[in-house]
């Protein structure tokens, strides 16, 4: 199957988008079907996707949607899913901070160029080139016009690629912490932690139980002490 191929369904009024990226498959799900409420119709319209994804014989779908309906709804089918593996993203935004973190790595290697590059990095370049220049990661030569522009990578890392998590997008995480030996057992991103590691939450972490016993939003720190529990929580 081509790396570029794409198909959309616009069959009454729903639609979806499916996108295929070096093996990854995208299902991005949007507002076009007859619903309720607008969640409501963004889910329905999204698990359509979701459908054709598997009668496609898609290998790996990853989810990019801020709606928590659709998340749970992804993940109640998460067991129709044996031909393909399921990651969802928690906000639209990540599709873009992920682009972002990628192209400052790339211009570190090699000067970026919006003639030249939309090509590999698609038309998300435009847009994710101006924020990198507003962050001071990203500068170019004023001489000349705005598509002949080259962008190098101006910003304070040695290496870029140092600073990207393979393991999350999200710059704001939370970090939980062991109250007892005050140990920072795992950081997780923003967007997680009110599902995760909210007040009386378990938390799991290397074969371990934990009893989340409190929430600080302004430190940004969930505490929590081990416990022997018989019971699990979830989102």
């Amino acid at each position: 199957m081509d790396a570029s191929w794409t198909a959309q369904d616009k069959t009454e009024g729903s639609g979806f988008t499916i996108k295929n990226h070096l093996n990854l498959f995208i299902c991005a799900g949007y507002e076009q079907v007859r619903a309720d409420d607008a969640e409501e119709a963004e889910a329905l319209s999204a698990l359509r996707g979701l459908e054709a994804a598997r009668h496609l014989g898609l290998q790996r779908i990853l989810l990019l949607s801020d709606c928590q309906r659709i998340v749970r709804a992804f993940r109640e089918r998460s067991e129709d899913l044996s031909w393909g593996a399921l990651t969802i993203a928690p906000d639209l935004r990540a599709a873009a901070e992920v682009l972002e973190q990628h192209l400052a790595c790339a211009a570190f290697e090699l000067p970026l160029s919006l003639f030249y590059d939309e090509k590999y990095f698609g038309p998300g370049l435009n847009s994710a080139i101006p924020a990198l220049k507003n962050k001071g990661l990203l500068s170019s030569y004023l001489s000349r016009d705005s598509l002949a522009k080259i962008w190098s990578y101006i910003g304070h890392e040695k290496k870029p690629s140092h600073a990207v998590s393979i393991q999350a997008i999200e710059a704001e995480k939370y970090k939980v912490v062991d109250k007892t030996s005050n140990e920072v057992l795992e950081e997780i991103e923003e967007s997680k932690a009110f599902f995760e590691v909210y007040e009386g939450a378990v938390y799991m972490h290397q074969g371990k139980t934990y009893l989340v016993n409190a929430l600080d939003l302004l430190g940004k720190v969930a505490l929590c002490q081990e416990a022997n529990l018989k019971y699990y929580t979830d989102a």
